[in-house]
């Protein structure tokens, strides 16, 4: 059986799977866009103290603006934290830009 599911759905969903027998084999979520800047533009895992700056590009992206609510933030920071956990997935940002030496 597959059962797919929002990523931000409440954390407490995948213990309320498990105890019902369910196990997760795989967590997909992809989000892209295009990478702005240089040609040779660069991107790389996010770090945990980089939340702030991934959420705001990740937004102002699809959003394709930078008036951000507080729910629209807060959404984005769960997402953060979910790929940040053992889910197999991991937050990636555009480096900053860098002449090529």
């Amino acid at each position: 059986m597959n059962l797919d599911f929002c990523p931000h759905a409440d954390p407490s969903l995948m213990d309320l799977l498990g105890a019902r027998g369910y196990r997760i084999v795989e967590s997909s979520n992809a989000l892209a866009g295009p990478v702005a800047g240089a040609p040779d533009a660069r991107v790389g895992r996010a770090e945990p103290h980089e939340e702030e700056l991934w959420c705001r590009i990740m937004l102002e992206g699809f959003f394709l603006r930078k008036d951000l609510s507080a729910d629209e933030l807060e959404m984005a920071k769960r997402l953060f934290h979910w790929t940040m956990g053992p889910h197999g997935s991991e937050p990636w940002m555009q480096l900053p830009w860098r002449p090529r030496r």
